[in-house]
């Protein structure tokens, strides 16, 4: 019997976006500027992960009037 291991490459790019909020509660759309960087990065197909570092920051989901503010596909 063979045994042997495959080694999946696997494209990872960073990319930054910097807010300024004005505090106290404040909420920032950021679909199109994700969708953005991903868009010129080259990836077709994966994983995206988008961290929020910092001890009062924060990530969400939101639904606003019946609709989703983020595509559930993206065409390009």
């Amino acid at each position: 019997m063979l045994t042997y291991a495959v080694r999946l490459l696997m494209k990872i790019i960073n990319k930054k976006i910097s807010l300024i909020t004005k505090g106290f509660t404040d909420i920032i759309e950021i679909t199109n500027k994700v969708l953005n960087k991903l868009n010129t990065s080259g990836i077709k197909e994966g994983t995206v992960i988008i961290i929020c570092p910092g001890s009062t920051g924060a990530l969400t989901t939101c639904k606003i009037k019946g609709h989703w503010t983020c595509p559930s596909k993206m065409d390009t």
